[in-house]
């Protein structure tokens, strides 16, 4: 299953912005529901406690690896800074290290998988 994720990372969307801001709100709300936090919690400003900046982490991560979003989009869409998304992105990839952790994201990929039609994407060349 990873792989097929890891297979759209060089994706190019064939649909429009609505369509991306879309798939990225079903992507907060799995993060959301995963980890109890609230979709407010999520796009606050603010880091505020570890567990809701860690859910926000993982979001973006899976936003940008799993689904091939640009740090730019990513950045607007979340409203944080670019240098932010790329953080979160180191931080998360070191963490999957960790057994536990890493089979935590095969799982939360594999559900937003279902959430996400592949139609949606065409690979790039």
């Amino acid at each position: 299953m990873l792989q097929q994720i890891l297979s759209l990372q060089g994706a190019l969307w064939t649909t429009h912005a609505n369509d991306q801001n879309t798939v990225l709100s079903r992507l907060e709300m799995l993060i959301a529901q995963e980890f109890s936090v609230s979709i407010l919690q999520l796009r606050s400003k603010t880091r505020g406690l570890a567990r809701v900046a860690r859910a926000r982490q993982i979001a973006m991560y899976m936003a940008h690896v799993a689904l091939g979003f640009s740090l730019s989009n990513l950045a607007k869409y979340f409203g944080r800074d670019r240098t932010t998304i790329t953080h979160a992105c180191n931080l998360i990839e070191d963490a999957r290290d960790e057994r536990r952790f890493d089979e935590q994201l095969n799982t939360l990929e594999e559900k937003l998988l279902a959430l996400v039609p592949q139609a949606k994407w065409q690979v790039a060349p």
